[in-house]
């Protein structure tokens, strides 16, 4: 069952890099357009911007496994309580070295993300170097 959840957030991440990537085709113009130099630009540019963004998002999910991020999660908690008091629910820590405590029990570092992302970025290279045959 864990392999099987490991491949399915691979698919999933590569169903969505694909969605984002065949929405920017289609937004660019590619099947508007006669010229190959043009055509390879265009998939090259659509399979870079999808491959930062999952990198992006796959890095900011990393990172954020390291505590880095917690300051920001125990100010809006904190903040929350002051200007708000009837949303209020017993809070689980009382200062700063507390909350980082009881967070602790974090999850893993999950790459899928930066992986399919690092797929899609060759995917555009290699359109790149097509263009720049093309070009020839």
């Amino acid at each position: 069952m864990v392999a099987y959840d490991r491949v399915g957030k691979y698919v999933k991440t590569s169903v969505t890099g694909a969605f984002i990537c065949f929405a920017l085709v289609i937004v660019l113009g590619l099947f508007d357009n006669p010229d190959l130099v043009r055509t390879f630009r265009i998939l090259c540019d659509s399979f870079f911007v999808t491959s930062v963004l999952l990198m992006g998002f796959g890095l900011f999910g990393i990172i954020s496994t390291t505590g880095f991020f917690d300051i920001f999660g125990y100010s809006a908690e904190y903040a929350k309580s002051v200007f708000f008091p009837g949303l209020r629910k017993k809070r689980n820590a009382k200062d700063y070295a507390e909350y980082k405590s009881l967070r602790k029990d974090r999850k893993r570092a999950e790459w899928h993300n930066v992986i399919v992302g690092a797929i899609f970025l060759a995917i555009s290279m290699v359109f790149l170097v097509l263009e720049g045959q093309a070009r020839l």
